[in-house]
């Protein structure tokens, strides 16, 4: 199986940008034997930059957490963040209000053997109004909760600035 971001058309009328349709999430489920694929679309809601827990790669998982789009934020940005309970087929909202755009979510585990949801999110979050980003650091578990953390940051990160966390 495969959790990915789908577009129906992508730089086929606007040469500039990824904004012709709606991207969805999606789960390809690979027959190698029969040389197939069975698509499913997981979720309706517009959204892009699709994670997982990296220690779960080529792995069955539970979680996946995306960046919700919204009308009028920009090409590839909303306000907030969506945890996919793929299991339960449920998803959970994290907005961090108007004039806030937030960026691509990657998980940290607490500790190397921990649960998929036993660890933190971190993202970048871009405030329209004073043209500056934080880094916002969220519980995994209590996702929905407040953030445990808020790093100002002194300037802005650009919108779509991809991430990724390298343990030591």
């Amino acid at each position: 199986m495969v959790d990915v971001v789908r577009h129906d058309r992508v730089f086929d009328r606007d040469l500039h940008a990824p904004g012709e349709s709606a991207p969805t999430l999606w789960r390809w489920t690979l027959d190698l034997t029969r040389g197939t694929v069975a698509a499913e679309q997981l979720d309706d809601i517009p959204q892009e930059f699709p994670r997982i827990d990296e220690r779960r790669k080529t792995m069955p998982h539970r979680y996946a957490y995306t960046v919700a789009m919204q009308s009028g934020a920009g090409v590839l940005g909303g306000s907030a963040l969506l945890r996919h309970d793929l299991l339960r087929r449920e998803v959970a909202v994290h907005d961090f209000g108007p004039y806030r755009e937030a960026g691509e979510a990657v998980f940290v585990p607490r500790g190397p053997l921990s649960a998929e949801d036993d660890g933190w999110l971190l993202t970048y979050v871009h405030d329209g109004r004073t043209d500056r980003s934080d880094l916002v650091v969220l519980d995994a578990g209590d996702f929905t909760g407040p953030p445990v953390a808020v790093v100002h940051l002194p300037g802005r990160v650009p919108s779509g600035f991809h991430a990724n966390w390298i343990g030591s």
